[in-house]
C-alpha cells in the first residue's frame, strides 16, 4: 500500500514544489513498478493469511503511534496499523488487479494526448492520489485511517474529473464532485465523532474496529440529543450518516448528478472513477456491524439501491457520450449491490461489485480504444460499423457484456431480499432490480449496436483504413477479459454447485471466505425451485433487453426515431443537463467566485506584510511566489478545488476534538 502512496508524493512534489517534470521514462517507472511490487506483496500476504486457522485470519501491521493524548484518566491513542483480513484481502487484490490495467492503459493514451491542458505526469499524479487513497481506505484498521484515505479518495477523483481544465464543463464537473464529496465527507465525520463520543462515554475511546465491535453492545438503546431538542437513538444516527456516505460517494440516488462528470475526464480517469464510487459498498461491507445493527438503515439502503437501479439505468439510455453511457450503466449496478448490503448479503454484495467493476473497466478502457481511434469522438450517434475496423476491441467488448461472471454475480444480489426473510417488499425489490437489469442490458446492447454493429456513421474523413491500438492499449484489455472470464469461479451459488454430479459443498467459496467478517452470511434462506425461478426471471429481462435494443436499432430504426422524438423531454430530464446548470449557478459559480477572493485576499495580505518588513525586494520574491502558485494552479481543475480541500481540513479541525 505505502509503494504506490510514495511514488505518488515523489511526483507531486517534482512538479507541483520544484517545478521539475519528471522524464516520462521515470513516471513510467513510478507509475508501474510500485503496483506491480504492491500485487505481489497483497498476494503474498494473501497464501499467508489462508494458512491461518479459519477464527484467527487476521494480519495487523503496526506502523508508529499516529496520535497519543490523554484523555481524562485514560490514554487515547491511534496506531497507524494496516488490517489485511478477508475482506481487505478480496478488495485489496481486486483493486490492484483493476489498476493495473487501468495505469498501464493511461500510460498508452496519456502518451498521444495532444490537448494544450494535456499534463502526463499530472494525470498520474491524480490519478495515484486517488487510487493510493482507496488503498489506504481498504487496508485501515481504524476510523481516522479509513477516514483520512476516504477524503483523498474524494480529492483526487474531482481532480480527475476537471483534468482538462480548459473546458468549461470540465471545470464546473470537478466543481459538482468535489461539492458532493465535502456533503458525504461531512456525513462520515459526523458519524466518527458521534460513534467515538458516544462510545467513550460508556467505556473506552476505542478507534480500531475490533474494539468497535465489542464495545458497540454498551450503547444498547443510547440516544443523542440534537439542535433543537431532538433525541434520536445513537446508533441510528450513525448507521445514517455511514448509509449517506456510502450512496453519495456510490452516486446513488439522488447523488446521480455527480457521476455524469467523470465521463468529461480520460476514459482512464473515468475507469479510475468507477473504483472510487464502489468505495461506498466497501464503506457499508466494513461497517457492516453499524448497518446490522440499525435494521431500518439496512431497509433504507436496499429501497435507495432499487431505486437506483432504474435511475441509472434510465440516465444510461439517456446519455450520448459514449463514456457517460457506460458510467451509468455501471453505478445501476453498484446499486444492485446496495440491494445486497441492505438485505444483509455482503458476500453477494462484494462479487457484485467485483464482477461490476471488472466488467466496465474492460468496457470504458474498450470505449477508450474506440475514441482514441476516431480522434477525440465521444458521440455514440457518430458511430458505428467498427466491427470490421476494431476487430479485437470489438471481441473484448463482446467478452466484457456476456461475462458469465457478471450474470451470476447480477443473480445473487437480486435474490438477497428473499434470502433475508425480513425484508418488507421483497418482491418489489426483485421487481424495480429486474427492470434495471433489463435496461442495462438495452444500454450496453446499444452500445455494441451503435459502436460496432450499425450503420456506419463516422465522419467522412474517418471511412477510410484503420485498424486496432497498439499493443500497448490492447494488453490491459486482454488482461480484464481473462479475469472477467475466470470471474464465474468466484462466487458460484450452492444451487450451482448442487447441479455437478454428487454435489460440492461449500461451492459458494468467496461467501465461506469472507463469513468472519460478516454477523450473519446470506444464501440458506431460499429454497432451490425459487432459487430457479429467480434464475430464470433474470435471465429472461436480459435477453428481452438485448432483443429489443436489436429490433428497435437495426430491424426497424425509423420506430426508434419516432420514440426518441417523443421521448426528447424525458431524455433531457435523465441527462441532468438543467439540474447540473442549477447546481452550477447555485453552488458551483459562488463558490468558485468565493474561493478566488479568498486567495486573492490572503496572498495579498501576505504582499502587503512582506512590502513593509523587507522593501520592494521582499514584494519582487512575493510576487514571484505568487505566480508560481498560479502556474501550479493550473494544473488543477479550478481555484474553488483548492476552496474546498481547505474547507474540509477546517471542517476536521472544527469537529474533531
Amino acid at each position: 500500500m505505502g509503494l504506490p502512496l510514495a511514488a505518488v508524493i515523489v511526483q507531486a512534489v517534482a512538479l507541483f514544489f520544484a517545478r521539475k517534470p519528471v522524464r516520462r521514462v521515470w513516471v513510467v517507472g513510478l507509475t508501474l513498478v510500485p503496483l506491480v511490487l504492491a500485487f505481489v506483496f497483497v498476494v503474498s500476504a494473501f497464501v499467508e493469511l489462508i494458512e491461518l486457522d479459519r477464527d484467527a485470519r487476521v494480519i495487523r501491521d503496526a506502523v508508529w503511534s499516529w496520535i497519543g493524548v490523554g484523555v481524562g484518566d485514560a490514554v487515547f491513542d491511534a496506531e497507524l496499523i494496516f488490517r489485511f483480513d478477508s475482506l481487505s484481502a478480496v478488495f485489496g487484490i481486486l483493486f490492484i488487479a483493476v489498476a493495473l490495467a487501468v495505469f498501464a492503459s493511461g500510460l498508452a493514451i496519456m502518451e498521444l494526448d495532444a490537448r494544450a491542458d494535456a499534463g502526463y505526469q499530472r494525470f498520474f499524479v491524480f490519478l495515484g492520489l486517488a487510487f493510493s487513497s482507496s488503498l489506504v481506505f481498504i487496508f485501515a484498521d481504524n476510523l481516522l485511517l479509513l477516514l483520512a484515505g476516504w477524503i483523498g479518495g474524494g480529492v483526487g477523483t474531482a481532480w480527475l474529473v476537471g483534468f482538462w481544465y480548459s473546458e468549461e464543463g470540465s471545470r464546473r464537473a470537478a466543481t459538482r464532485s468535489i461539492v458532493t464529496s465535502l456533503v458525504i465527507d461531512a456525513a462520515l465525520v459526523l458519524a466518527v465523532v458521534v460513534l467515538f463520543w458516544s462510545l467513550a462515554s460508556t467505556g473506552p475511546h476505542a478507534l480500531d474496529f475490533g474494539a468497535i465491535r465489542e464495545s458497540l453492545p454498551s450503547l444498547g438503546r443510547a440516544q443523542i440529543t440534537l439542535p433543537f431538542g431532538a433525541e434520536v437513538q445513537t446508533m441510528a444516527l450513525v448507521a445514517a450518516a455511514v448509509a449517506l456516505a456510502a450512496i453519495g460517494r456510490a452516486a446513488q440516488f439522488p447523488f446521480t448528478i455527480a457521476a455524469a462528470g467523470i465521463a468529461r475526464a480520460p476514459a482512464p480517469a473515468a475507469a479510475m472513477g468507477l473504483i472510487n464510487a464502489s468505495m461506498g459498498v466497501v464503506l457499508c461491507c466494513r461497517l457492516s456491524f453499524l448497518i446490522d445493527a440499525s435494521p431500518m438503515t439496512g431497509t433504507v439502503l436496499a429501497w435507495v439501491g432499487g431505486v437506483s437501479a432504474i435511475a441509472g439505468a434510465a440516465i444510461a439510455l439517456a446519455q450520448r457520450d459514449l463514456i457517460a453511457i457506460l458510467v451509468a450503466a455501471a453505478i445501476s449496478q453498484f446499486a444492485i449491490a446496495f440491494i445486497a448490503v441492505g438485505s444483509g448479503a455482503y458476500s453477494a454484495a462484494v462479487f457484485q461489485i467485483g464482477m461490476t467493476l471488472i466488467v466496465f473497466t474492460l468496457l470504458v478502457l474498450c470505449a477508450g480504444s474506440v475514441i482514441h481511434t476516431l480522434d477525440g469522438e465521444r458521440d455514440i450517434r457518430r458511430m458505428g460499423g467498427l466491427n470490421v475496423r476494431l476487430i479485437l476491441t470489438h471481441l473484448m467488448a463482446l467478452i466484457g457484456v456476456f461475462s458469465p461472471g457478471f450474470f451470476l454475480s447480477r443473480e445473487q444480489a437480486l435474490a438477497a431480499p428473499f434470502e433475508s426473510g425480513g425484508m418488507p417488499g421483497a418482491g418489489l425489490l426483485y421487481a424495480m432490480g429486474l427492470i434495471g437489469t433489463g435496461l442495462v442490458s438495452w444500454a450496453i446492447s446499444r452500445f455494441l449496436i451503435d459502436v460496432f454493429w450499425g450503420s456506419i456513421r463516422t465522419p467522412l474523413g474517418f471511412r477510410g483504413e484503420f485498424n486496432d491500438p497498439p499493443l500497448s492499449f490492447m494488453l490491459p484489455l486482454y488482461g480484464l477479459a481473462f479475469v472477467s472470464i475466470l470471474g464465474a469461479a468466484m462466487n458460484p451459488a450452492q444451487i450451482w454447485g448442487d447441479l455437478l454430479q454428487g454435489g460440492v459443498e461449500g461451492s459458494d467459496s468467496l461467501t465461506q471466505f469472507l463469513a468472519l467478517e460478516f454477523t450473519e452470511v446470506a444464501g440458506a434462506g431460499i429454497e432451490a425451485s425459487v432459487r430457479w425461478q429467480l434464475v430464470f426471471a433474470s435471465l429472461l429481462v436480459t435477453l428481452v433487453g438485448f432483443s429489443t435494443t436489436y429490433l428497435f436499432f437495426v430491424r426497424f430504426p425509423r420506430a426508434r426515431t419516432r420514440l426518441n422524438r417523443r421521448l426528447a423531454p424525458v431524455q433531457n430530464v435523465l441527462a441532468g443537463r438543467r439540474a447540473a446548470e442549477r447546481v452550477d449557478r447555485a453552488v458551483g459559480r459562488p463558490l468558485g467566485a468565493l474561493s478566488r477572493f479568498w486567495l486573492d485576499l490572503s496572498v495579498g495580505a501576505i504582499l502587503e506584510k512582506v512590502r513593509r518588513r523587507i522593501g520592494v525586494q521582499g514584494a519582487n520574491l512575493g510576487r514571484t511566489f505568487l505566480t508560481g502558485l498560479r502556474r501550479a494552479e493550473r494544473g488543477l481543475p479550478d481555484v474553488s478545488l483548492l476552496f474546498a480541500l481547505l474547507g474540509a481540513m477546517a471542517l476536521l479541525a472544527a469537529v474533531l476534538p
